[in-house]
């Protein structure tokens, strides 16, 4: 991970995500949100070219997510995305 943006409001918690996937060399951006009320999972969507669109995004669907600040990791509970190959068929 390069970058992990996170933060934790009344609503619930917020995290933007970077990741890299060798089978592209690129570098994607990913959000993801927990419910405090709701849920215990993770509910993670992506695919976004810079943090800017990722949070965008995030605020849209999920509400505001606050002053964001920048960890070393992902926060407890959330894994990164199981990317596919480039060549893999359904």
């Amino acid at each position: 991970m390069k970058e992990i943006w996170y933060n934790k409001t009344d609503k619930g918690e917020f995290c933007v995500f970077n990741q890299w996937f060798k089978d592209y060399g690129e570098h994607y951006y990913f959000y993801a949100f927990r419910d405090s009320k709701k849920s215990e999972e993770w509910l993670k969507y992506g695919v976004f070219r810079s943090y800017k669109t990722a949070r965008k995004y995030l605020k849209k669907r999920e509400g505001d997510p606050g002053r964001m600040k920048r960890v070393d990791q992902l926060p407890d509970g959330l894994t990164p995305i199981q990317g596919r190959r480039r060549n893999d068929v359904d």
